[in-house]
């Protein structure tokens, strides 16, 4: 059986309640776009969001999602058809509503920043965190809107989005996806933006509500 059979034959149907947002900014959006086109058969609807700050480009995406479900995969050529479809296979949205789809770091300055955020992001979540910053993944979309007023408009979006899933008690899973070189070579992040992070992480682990509770209790 095809893949996107198995897909849509399983107990839920990524074709009909699963919305992909593609972020992406200057030469990335020339990859972003025929990615797009690609993956439209897999999934219900696709939005690729061009030239914003990268949380700004989430949040708008999220305005005009109208399914049950998103992926977020960043536009940079990192993930590819095989990272939406493990996604896919992988979530269970009667038990997740977060899956990310982790990616291994290696010993540069870039993966030991990460491993340094990963390690922080352990700590304050009381939970091992393999990977909070990664643009891979697929969560409920009504729990995402209800966060969206307390997360930032920039870089460190998916490393906060995280955060509040699992400081709200939210059930986040992992799965190991493929990743690629960036399609172009270039890489938008600034030292500035891992310190940004740090602080965000801090801010959101004292400051942040039970949003979980009020979601629930607003259905």
């Amino acid at each position: 059986m095809p893949l996107s059979e198995k897909l849509t034959s399983s107990r839920w149907t990524p074709t009909h309640d699963v919305t992909l947002l593609i972020p992406c900014k200057g030469a990335d959006c020339e990859v972003a776009r025929p990615l797009a086109a690609r993956l439209r058969p897999y999934v219900a609807a696709v939005h690729v969001i061009a030239d914003r700050q990268y949380g700004e480009a989430i949040k708008e995406g999220l305005g005009i999602v109208a399914t049950s479900h998103t992926v977020v995969l960043d536009g940079d050529g990192q993930h590819r058809r095989e990272t939406l479809l493990e996604l896919l296979r992988q979530y269970r949205p009667e038990t997740t509503s977060l899956l990310i789809g982790y990616r291994t770091h290696g010993l540069s300055p870039r993966g030991i920043a990460s491993h340094l955020l990963n390690f922080t992001a352990s700590l304050l979540a009381g939970q091992h965190v393999p990977d909070f910053g990664s643009g891979a993944r697929i969560f409920e979309t009504s729990v995402a809107k209800a966060l969206l007023p307390h997360l930032p408009d920039g870089f460190d979006f998916n490393g906060a989005l995280t955060m509040a899933f699992l400081l709200d008690g939210w059930q986040v899973g992992w799965t190991k996806v493929p990743i690629h070189p960036r399609a172009t070579g270039q890489s938008y992040i600034r030292v500035s933006d891992g310190f940004r992070t740090s602080v965000t992480l801090l801010r959101l682990s004292l400051t942040h509500g039970r949003l979980h509770h009020r979601h629930l209790s607003a259905q």
